[in-house]
């Protein structure tokens, strides 16, 4: 860890492009890239969370901006958004998030 007295949550992700993640071009489909954002992103969170509180509160998605960089195609490996096949960025996000408040008891959904 860079800084001793922080807590660091990292995870690393990994997964092959199935053909079930293409759009209609035979590339990634930009709603896979921000499930994969939005996965990966959360992860760490709940992770420091769940070490600082003892809950691994996975928090509110407030929005989610994402640039693509590069297509990703059928079997190629991706580690986090980066292809690893081709070695090259696809896509990088913001992903804001919060924690969610408490329902009150005669709150309705």
């Amino acid at each position: 860890m860079e800084e001793g007295k922080k807590l660091e949550g990292r995870v690393v992700f990994e997964t092959t492009v199935e053909d079930d993640m293409l759009n209609g071009n035979g590339t990634l489909h930009g709603a896979c890239s921000a499930l994969l954002i939005d996965n990966c992103s959360t992860m760490p969170i709940a992770l420091l969370n769940l070490a600082t509180t003892g809950k691994a509160d996975l928090g509110i998605s407030q929005s989610i901006h994402i640039l693509f960089h590069a297509p990703a195609m059928s079997g190629d490996r991706l580690r986090i958004i980066w292809n690893v096949s081709h070695h090259r960025l696809v896509a990088s996000g913001i992903h804001t998030k919060m924690s969610a408040s408490n329902l009150r008891p005669s709150s309705r959904l």
